[in-house]
């Protein structure tokens, strides 16, 4: 509590904003409507206006306190829309000087910070409530000081405030459109703050609800959210509860999952919709406010549309905050039932909320239906319905709230009783020892007993979560506010400026010592196994020039137009950014396509290239078998017009020279033809439209049975099931190239069709250079290959490990359209490649490939007796020699320990120096593994060190396998 008093103090000393000519803010909006923040004109911008009066020969317009007749009215704004609406008419006064009195600017700054509160009539349009705003201004209208009602004028007198006659061209602002549009926008983006706090307190009392009955962690853990649902409102509230219950005894993995109620076991998953409909409700307010910032630099009559367009989506915004709103409150009513005793909390929580879903049922059916139906049409009004249902929702939450710090009151109050009783057993302890005569064990109690009176305790002694013990603690100050026998729905409100900052401060708290995690589908690499990731790209980028590839780079991402389309059902796995101002972006889901795009841009009509770099998929991963969110690709692509097969049967043979290099075992690449596939459906009685849906399931024969692609055809995607067994007779076959091209020539469904024939030619003509190239009996002829990506026209393939079970390690296929998609011209420029699968080679490799050097230090200098400037001097020699070198970063570090790091980093050689090897220009050379040592003259040990580092040679990454494999034998 006195945290929470003392951020109030902190507070109430910075509740002071000053308004500038920069336009509205929407942080001051809310100060100012809301939190009743005071309001000061900038100085300068200030005298500026005033000046511009004294030149322009205006004189204070002060107008007499005059009673007038004032409207009636049964209905009117709430205090903080009537707020809104002086500040924004404040806000947009101050952008116009020289159109707009320096007297009428204080005029409205002195109202804005008395105790006066005006009542705008609750009128039929924004235009109405515009003109009885003015109305008001100019002194006809009713308003309340300090909880008396009188008339404006009235109410004027008695606070002191000057009223001002507005000119014509003052007045003629209040039937601007552009006007009315930041009327109405300020006034709901106000509403909308108010329910994005009262949405903050739902998580809060959510919070301390599972604090007060005991729940498992596990509940709110990321995987656990991942698991269930990819929600971004889901997650957030996720967040929310864990920054609530950080380090909590009451909310923890310790607690049974069996035993937490269900009522709180799904918090997430029900308010995690609810949440993001109000995140996206503000998102819009706040962008309204931009749009009528904006509109306002400008006279043009653009703001008509505008403000029409605002008015729909507007009061279709707060329809659906209003049942999300619903939402909320009914998941707090459930969660009552968690509690072991709430009978009589439940059912005044029922007559609450049926009140309010009676409310809100007949507010959306007006917000919903146009204003000629009988809707509201009304932005204002819509936002007046808003903030009634907020106020109304939260006195259903204030029955949770209430329960909650009830619970807990208890709970405080058996921890002291046990304390007490702790106390008292200390206390008879200590008079037993002292009638034993035992001074000695007397003084060591006294002394441990004043060190723990005079420590602090840093944790909360009810065992509450971090955030959850600072709003519980904000409840009680807010309490202790009041006047005595207040209960907690009598202050749980939005409007209370300390609550909700801690509200707010609660769900934002975490421990920043907290372990951190890296993102799902991600993962750090240590040393090792870059050393030997580095390896196989050294191995991968030499074989791609020894074919003559050269290296380009692009953009990691890409516009989301470039890269949608292309990946057929794999399109849903592009992970898209947020709005930069106005550009869609997405991550690249591969290489090719930004090949593609960097062809066409580039006027390119023939390139063999290659490309090492990051790609990034929203898929489900599976770490053990190699399948990431973010990973490397490796591909080679050859783009030109070039003889029939000719570069993929230079493609297939890459990919054989680079499984071959490394050690993996063995592998199979499978082949097939677009052409042949489309062919295969046809004759099958495929619909056209259907061939890439089918294509998709097919595709999928390599982690599925063919039952399970089957009901997928024919229940998904609305095949005949004759069909779909004619298409699972074609797809069995397989085997080896020449043989299986034989079987197909004989089927005369495929001779008679003359794509398939003239396909089946090519796949002959393959089969011939790939003869030539020694590669034939690595591949397989497979009709069941259909590689999902919607671009590929000709030969595709695949490359799978045989006897692991780690899916594709290579794949792709001929591209001939890709190009023209990108080109203005629609000029196509044919194109082949293939991808490395290089993490799925990696998770291979690491486990057969370890205990390789992180570094590739060639000589350690050491010495006897420091000479550390002198080993420096060595190391410098060596550096410009090209030889890796390292020293041991101490002036003084013993021969023992030089020793152990150079067999510890495995560095095959040292060079030892003391005195003596000074004076006679000399150095030992020591070979690490052999422990052999030869004194040699210091012109010559670079010479030296370069021979018997040739003779080494390079590890191979067979060497590392083979070696691995003995270690572990």
């Amino acid at each position: 509590k006195v945290e929470a008093l003392s951020r109030i103090a902190t507070r109430m000393s910075s509740r002071r904003l000053v308004l500038g000519s920069g336009g509205m803010k929407v942080d001051d909006l809310v100060r100012a409507a809301v939190y009743r923040h005071e309001v000061k004109l900038d100085r300068g911008a200030l005298e500026n206006f005033l000046r511009a009066d004294m030149k322009a020969g205006k004189v204070p317009r002060i107008a007499s306190l005059e009673e007038v007749e004032v409207d009636s009215c049964d209905t009117y704004l709430s205090v903080e829309a009537g707020r809104a609406c002086i500040f924004t008419t404040l806000s947009v006064f101050f952008s116009q000087k020289g159109r707009v009195s320096g007297e009428t600017l204080k005029y409205l700054t002195d109202l804005l910070n008395s105790p006066i509160d005006i009542k705008v009539p609750l009128t039929a349009s924004d235009a109405e409530t515009a003109k009885s705003l003015l109305k008001i201004l100019l002194g006809n209208g009713r308003c309340v000081t300090e909880g008396k009602e009188s008339t404006f004028v009235e109410a004027l007198d008695a606070s002191g405030v000057m009223l001002v006659e507005f000119s014509p061209e003052e007045k003629s602002f209040f039937f601007h459109e552009n006007f009315i549009f930041a009327l109405s926008s300020a006034v709901s983006f106000v509403s909308a703050k108010k329910l994005e706090k009262a949405s903050i307190f739902f998580d809060c009392a959510a919070g301390l609800t599972a604090e007060s009955v005991k729940t498992s962690a596990s509940f709110f853990e990321p995987s656990a959210i991942e698991e269930v649902t990819n929600h971004k409102g889901v997650a957030a509230v996720a967040e929310n509860i864990r920054n609530l219950t950080e380090g909590s005894k009451r909310v923890a993995n310790s607690v049974p999952a069996a035993n937490t109620p269900a009522q709180v076991r799904t918090i997430c998953q029900t308010h995690g919709p609810s949440r993001e409909e109000v995140d996206r409700h503000v998102r819009a307010a706040l962008n309204d406010v931009a749009a009528a910032t904006k509109a306002l630099e400008t006279s043009l009559p653009s703001g008509i549309a505008a403000n029409s367009l605002h008015s729909q989506s507007a009061t279709a915004a707060v329809a659906r905050s209003l049942s999300a709103l619903l939402s909320l409150s009914a998941l707090s009513k459930q969660r009552l039932g968690a509690y072991a005793d709430s009978s009589a909390a439940v059912e005044e929580a029922e007559k609450l909320t049926a009140q309010l879903q009676g409310f809100v049922g007949e507010a959306v059916s007006k917000l919903v239906l146009p204003k000629e139906a009988g809707g509201e049409g009304s932005v204002i009004r819509a936002a007046n319905t808003l903030e009634k249902c907020v106020t109304a929702a939260m006195s259903v939450l204030a029955v949770e709230v209430e329960l909650g710090v009830a619970t807990m009151k208890e709970v405080e109050a058996e921890v002291k009783r046990k304390e007490e009783l702790r106390e008292q057993k200390r206390k008879e302890m200590e008079a037993k020892a002292a009638e034993s005569g035992n001074g000695e064990g007397k003084k060591k109690k006294e002394k441990k007993k004043k060190e723990k009176e005079g420590a602090v305790k840093v944790s909360d002694p009810l065992g509450l979560g971090k955030g959850t013990a600072m709003f519980r603690n904000a409840l009680l100050a807010s309490k202790d506010k009041k006047e005595e026998g207040v209960v907690v729905k009598d202050f749980l409100s939005p409007l209370d400026e300390d609550l909700a900052a801690a509200a707010l401060e609660a769900v934002s708290t975490r421990d920043l010592r907290r372990k951190p995690k890296i993102p799902k589908g991600t993962r750090d690499l240590h040393p090792e196994q870059m050393a030997v990731r580095e390896k196989v790209f050294k191995v991968i980028t030499n074989v791609f020039k020894k074919h003559g590839a050269v290296t380009i780079d692009t953009p990691v991402f890409e516009r989301k137009e470039t890269l949608t389309g292309k990946y057929g059902e794999d399109s849903k796995l592009i992970y898209d950014l947020a709005d930069q101002g106005g550009e869609l972006l997405s991550l690249r889901y591969d290489l090719t396509v930004p090949f593609a795009r960097f062809v066409a841009m580039n006027g390119i009509t023939s390139i063999k290239r290659y490309h090492i770099a990051r790609v990034y998929r929203r898929d489900n991963p599976s770490m053990s078998r190699g399948r990431f969110r973010e990973f490397y690709q490796c591909d080679l692509d050859i783009a030109g017009n070039y003889g029939v097969m000719i570069p993929d049967s230079e493609v297939l043979a890459v990919v054989c020279e680079i499984l071959e290099s490394v050690p993996i075992g063995a592998y199979e690449m499978k082949v097939n033809h677009r052409r042949l596939l489309d062919a295969m459906l046809d004759i099958a009685g495929v619909p056209a439209y259907k061939f890439r849906p089918i294509c998709s399931a097919i595709d999928k024969l390599d982690k599925e049975p063919w039952e399970s692609v089957k009901a997928e055809m024919v229940y998904e995607k609305g095949l005949d099931e004759e069909v779909a067994d004619k298409i699972g007779q074609y797809v069995q076959i397989k085997g080896e190239p020449k043989a299986t091209l034989a079987k197909l020539m004989e089927i005369e469904e495929f001779t008679n069709h003359k794509v398939a024939f003239e396909t089946l030619k090519e796949m002959e003509l393959l089969f011939n250079y790939t003869d030539a190239l020694g590669i034939t009996s690595k591949l397989s002829f497979d009709l069941s290959l259909a590689r999902g990506l919607d671009y590929y026209t000709g030969l595709i393939y695949e490359a799978v490990l045989t006897g692991a079970h780690v899916g594709s390690v290579a794949g792709g296929g001929r591209y001939d359209d890709l190009v023209g998609m990108f080109s203005a011209s629609g000029k196509k420029i044919p194109a082949v490649g293939v991808s490395i699968g290089i993490e799925r080679l990696m998770a291979m490799m690491e486990s057969t490939c370890t205990g390789v050097r992180q570094n590739e230090t060639e000589v350690l200098v050491a010495s006897v007796g420091g000479l550390l400037k002198e080993r420096l001097e060595i190391c410098g020699e060596l550096w410009r020699s090209n030889i890796k070198a390292e020293v041991i970063y101490s002036e003084d570090v013993k021969m023992k320990k030089q020793i152990e790091f150079a067999i510890e980093k495995r560095i095959p050689f040292m060079i030892l120096i003391g005195e003596d090897e000074i004076k006679g220009n000399v150095v030992k050379l020591k070979d690490v593994e052999s422990i052999e040592e030869v004194v040699v003259e210091r012109a010559k040990v670079i010479d030296i060190i370069r021979s018997k580092l040739s003779e080494r040679g390079e590890v191979s990454l067979f060497d590392l396998a083979e070696n691995s494999k003995k270690s572990q034998e």
